[in-house]
């Protein structure tokens, strides 16, 4: 007998602070990683500093950050209040399920992109 390799019921979580308890995490934090293409220099130091205010970076332009769901808000009106939409990127990827609503994007990007099945990392 195969025994998937997550159960059925931890399939979809509506909750996402309960889907970061039963992970293990009793605070309500989820994993997140956001990436971004900022074109001005101003604009792009301002929003380094204020992720660092919320994560770790990993890579040029790329932060993994432990955040609550009311974190997440915060952060993402931060974001809105920092780039200029009409010409930088910013990308917020929740890294566990549900996968659908997980991904939220701003500025000049194509949201045809959003629509793959799959979401790979490299």
């Amino acid at each position: 007998m195969d025994v998937p390799l997550i159960p059925a019921w931890l399939e979809t979580f509506p909750d996402l602070a309960a889907a970061a308890r039963v992970r293990g995490d009793p605070s309500g934090r989820i994993k997140h990683l956001i990436a971004y293409d900022v074109r001005d220099g101003r604009r792009l130091c301002r929003l380094h500093k204020r992720l660092k205010d919320y994560g770790v970076p990993v890579q040029l332009s790329v932060f993994e950050c432990l955040l609550t769901p009311p974190q997440v808000d915060e952060l993402w009106a931060a974001v809105h209040g920092i780039i200029d939409v009409a010409v930088d990127w910013v990308v917020l990827y929740r890294l566990h399920r549900p996968w659908d609503e997980a991904v939220r994007h701003v500025g000049c990007y194509d949201p045809a992109l959003l629509d793959a099945d799959d979401i790979i990392f490299f």
